[in-house]
């Protein structure tokens, strides 16, 4: 199933790969000189020299790290940051299908949740867009503390051993 969901999810975005940046893509990742250089990072520690450098207007530490990792390894190449943004997406459906498996004990039903989520339309703007991934980080970190917070608390029943990652 989670393989399934994978190359299911993979190849629906793949097409998308090749269109350029769009909106706000170039003001955050092509233009930005801030992300072309790892010791800007130091900024990340300073509120008032991030506003300055990043040209954010809300404090987002962690998106910008990944779009500096990003250029680091991608240059100004759209296709690289977008599979990046596809495989952060896919970790996000995959969350939902263990969430989904962990709650409901079925694994249709988890594995159609996940494939759902991976493949609704409602999320193809957040995929595409490379400077939207911090929507995909806060539904990682959602759904991995969510997942963490049933495991805790079978735990404490009896019921199941949480993960070593929770």
């Amino acid at each position: 199933a989670v393989l399934t969901i994978f190359i299911f999810i993979f190849l629906l975005y793949l097409p998308t790969v090749k269109n350029p940046y769009v909106w706000d893509d170039g003001l955050f990742i092509k233009n930005n000189n801030f992300i072309k250089k790892w010791e800007n990072t130091r900024v990340f520690f300073s509120p008032e020299n991030y506003f300055k450098y990043t040209r954010d207007l809300t404090y987002r530490p962690l998106p910008f790290l990944i779009h500096i990792i990003g250029y680091k390894i991608w240059n100004i190449n759209p296709i690289g940051h977008r599979i990046t943004n596809i495989i952060l997406h896919i970790i996000g459906a995959l969350l939902v299908y263990f969430l989904a498996l962990l709650l409901f004990k079925n694994n249709t039903v988890a594995f159609l949740s996940g494939l759902f989520f991976g493949i609704h339309p409602i999320n193809t703007e957040v995929v595409n867009m490379v400077s939207f991934n911090e929507t995909i980080f806060a539904t990682i970190f959602f759904l991995a503390s969510f997942f963490c917070y049933i495991k805790s608390k079978e735990r404490r029943t009896g019921v199941y051993p949480a993960p070593k990652w929770c």
